[in-house]
């Protein structure tokens, strides 16, 4: 096509004669030579040299594609083969291993501590420490030595051993088990239950200058896991001291995310969302998605320029835990899929602060089905529930722990406040739980001094006329579908629920002082424990 073209410009020439390209001809001493003897070899020139520049350019264009493709080809086999042994490991930790030591036995590990408040960092660590055999044993703090060495519990022994025993990688539970252990019982701990090893947290466990594990050292039977880190029972008391005795106002909010007293406050730590909300009651009483400001607040809200109330971001709950897809995979390994014959239990909440009356509930619930699935409201859901700066934890720190249960086969994170039919469909739900509507009466102490009641407020199931759970007023709406389609069951509170989340905090503030001390104490020695781990 070029020559063509070449031949297109020049023809003419032949018959003008062109007086300009006869100069050029007689400049280069070729006389009367017909033009086109000099196109022919020029449009030559020109196609090679386009030919060799496009080849070139594209070609070298191309290259960087090949090696691109290939790296890209690597990269994907290479994330396949990660995925293959990731899932092989996540069997592995699920499973009964079948691994044996030299002596053809089970390796049997021991693991102790108070697991006050027992959140998802101690049930991470029941999971390292059960990868590390086949059968782990787990010793729970007396109240008593606890509170020599501490100061006394949030939680009583009852509730402490229900939640460890809730715990799915735990086998065998040990009660009244010193805080500090003498070498002497130690060697009755190994003997009794023929433990192999004895394993605890890599942080320094001292008290009175002697390390707890001395003993299990000198025998060659103590092993170290990773601390998970970002969470932990100090971290806990201190986000609950940002809640005020009178926790339920909004003013009452303010002035404790200010409260210069309590280090992670404005004043003297980190910023978190908050909302304006008035009792729990008041409320749990909007449906979600629909937050409104109650009444008696709407007077002392802040107003925009035009009047308006000013509407709260939603709430979100910081931590410094890290929540990762392999933490969350590892804590669901071995979830599997029920089978068609499988009645399918749901029941959702905010589970926060993962306590033994949650436990409870869902032991109750596995034994009207076949596979639980658990649903976990977000933060701002909670916080619309709730109220003020609830929930404790975030919605990955609350799906872990219900993960850690033994009572839960899948969680549905993130789940609808309201169940529809779509969703009963295609979670193929048998039975929808619930609990029922709550009524205060008087916390039970599970103290070792025998006494009964301290005078705090604790919640109990009402009942219908007919003696049956009450469902609450404000979820009517969120179970209709399945009331109607009956497949609703309302179970009655556990004995073991001492007020849930708001129990625990006004334990914590009846003892503000010592526990504001504590916590400033506890958080010095674990910024430290930070620093030197992490130090440049």
């Amino acid at each position: 096509q070029l020559l063509i073209a070449l031949f297109n410009l020049f023809g003419p020439m032949t018959s003008k004669k062109d007086e300009f390209t006869g100069k050029v001809l007689n400049y280069f001493g070729l006389g009367e030579v017909h033009p086109i003897y000099v196109a022919v070899p020029v449009g030559i020139v020109t196609g090679v040299v386009t030919l060799t520049i496009y080849r070139y350019y594209m070609g070298s264009s191309r290259k960087p594609d090949t090696k691109r493709i290939q790296v890209e080809r690597q990269l994907s086999q290479a994330l396949e083969a990660v995925k293959d042994l990731e899932g092989k490991l996540y069997n592995m930790e699920q499973q009964d291993l079948k691994q044996k030591n030299e002596e053809g036995r089970p390796i049997r590990i021991f693991m102790d501590g108070a697991f006050d408040m027992m959140h998802y960092g101690h049930m991470n660590a029941f999971r390292q420490g059960r990868a590390l055999g086949t059968h782990l044993v787990v010793g729970v703090n007396s109240d008593e030595s606890i509170k020599v060495c501490k100061g006394p519990p949030v939680c009583g022994e009852k509730e402490r051993l229900a939640t460890v025993r809730g715990c799915k990688w735990v086998d065998e539970v040990v009660e009244n088990v010193p805080y500090v252990m003498s070498d002497e019982y130690l060697r009755w701990v190994i003997e009794k239950y023929n433990i192999d090893y004895v394993v605890h947290g890599d942080d320094p466990c001292i008290v009175d200058g002697r390390d707890c594990y001395e003993g299990a050292v000198k025998l060659g039977k103590y092993l170290t896991i990773p601390r998970t880190e970002g969470i932990s029972t100090t971290d806990i008391v201190g986000r609950m001291l940002l809640m005020t005795r009178d926790h339920h106002t909004a003013s009452s909010a303010a002035k404790a995310v200010n409260d210069e007293s309590v280090p992670g406050t404005p004043n003297g730590g980190s910023s978190r969302s908050g909302s304006f909300g008035g009792s729990a009651n008041e409320v749990a009483s909007t449906p979600a998605g629909n937050y409104k400001l109650a009444s008696s607040e709407k007077n002392n809200a802040p107003l925009d320029e035009e009047g308006e109330v000013v509407r709260p971001l939603p709430f979100i709950r910081h931590s410094r835990f890290l929540t990762t897809s392999r933490t969350i995979r590892l804590f669901g390994a071995g979830v599997t899929v029920p089978k068609p014959s499988d009645r399918v239990v749901y029941l959702a909440g905010a589970w926060d602060m993962f306590h033994a009356g949650h436990i409870e509930i869902l032991e109750k619930a596995r034994k009207l089905g076949d596979y639980v699935i658990v649903g976990v409201h977000n933060d701002s859901i909670v916080n619309q529930r709730r109220g003020m700066n609830l929930p404790i934890m975030n919605l990955h720190e609350r799906v872990l722990s219900v993960l850690g249960c033994k009572w839960v086969d899948d969680v549905l994170i993130d789940a609808p406040y309201i169940i529809t039919e779509e969703m009963i469909q295609s979670l193929n739900i048998s039975i929808v739980v619930t609990g029922a509507v709550e009524t205060k009466r008087k916390f039970r102490s599970d103290s070792s001094d025998g006494s009964d009641s301290d005078g705090r407020d604790y919640k109990s199931a009402a009942t219908n006329a007919d003696g049956t759970p009450k469902l609450p007023e404000s979820e009517k709406e969120a179970y209709r579908v399945p009331k109607e389609m009956g497949i609703l069951t309302v179970l009655p509170c556990s004995d073991l629920d001492s007020g849930g989340v708001l129990g625990f905090v006004q334990r914590i503030q009846n003892q503000r002082k010592r526990f504001t001390e504590k916590y400033q104490t506890k958080a010095k020695t674990e910024t430290q424990y930070y620093t030197d781990k992490y130090k440049k």
